[in-house]
C-alpha cells in the first residue's frame, strides 16, 4: 500500500509511506470453521430424517385410526343396525299382542336409543379421523391448511 500524510507542522508538508501485507498459512486458517459447517450440516441431516420418521409414524397412525373409525362405522350401519331394528320392532310387536310386559318395551327402546347414540358418535368419529387425516396429507403434500 501507499500512504501520503500532510502535517502543516512539518517543514516538507508531506510525508510518504509505503506498506507490503504478506498473508502466513492462508489455507489453513478456515479448516476448523470448514469442519464446524460440516458438522452442523450432518446434524441437521440427522434431525430431518429423524421429523422425517416421526412425520411418517403419525401419517401411519392417523390412517390406521381412520380405518378403524370406518370398520367401526360400518359394523354399525350394516348388520348391527338391522338386527337391532327388527329386535325393537318384535318387541312393540310382542307388546301390543300382549306376550311382552312394559318394561320389555321400555327397556327395548332404551336400548334402541343406546345404539343410535353410539352410531351417532361411530360417524362422528370417523369424520373427524378423515378430517384429520385430510389434514395432516395436505400438509405432507404441501398444501396450506
Amino acid at each position: 500500500g501507499v500512504e501520503a500524510e500532510r502535517e502543516p507542522t512539518d517543514i516538507n508538508g508531506v510525508t510518504w509511506g509505503v506498506s507490503v501485507t504478506i498473508p502466513l498459512g492462508a489455507p489453513s486458517r478456515a479448516h476448523g470453521g470448514i469442519q464446524r459447517a460440516e458438522a452442523d450440516r450432518d446434524t441437521a441431516a440427522l434431525e430431518l430424517h429423524a421429523l422425517q420418521r416421526q412425520a411418517w409414524a403419525e401419517l401411519d397412525q392417523l390412517q390406521a385410526s381412520a380405518a378403524s373409525a370406518a370398520q367401526r362405522r360400518q359394523a354399525y350401519e350394516g348388520l348391527q343396525a338391522d338386527s337391532a331394528r327388527k329386535a325393537v320392532e318384535g318387541i312393540e310387536l310382542a307388546y301390543r299382542r300382549g306376550a311382552a310386559s312394559l318394561t320389555d318395551l321400555l327397556d327395548a327402546r332404551r336400548s334402541w336409543r343406546d345404539f343410535e347414540a353410539a352410531l351417532i358418535q361411530a360417524r362422528a368419529d370417523h369424520a373427524v379421523a378423515l378430517a384429520r387425516w385430510n389434514a395432516a396429507t395436505s400438509v405432507a403434500q404441501g398444501d396450506t391448511p
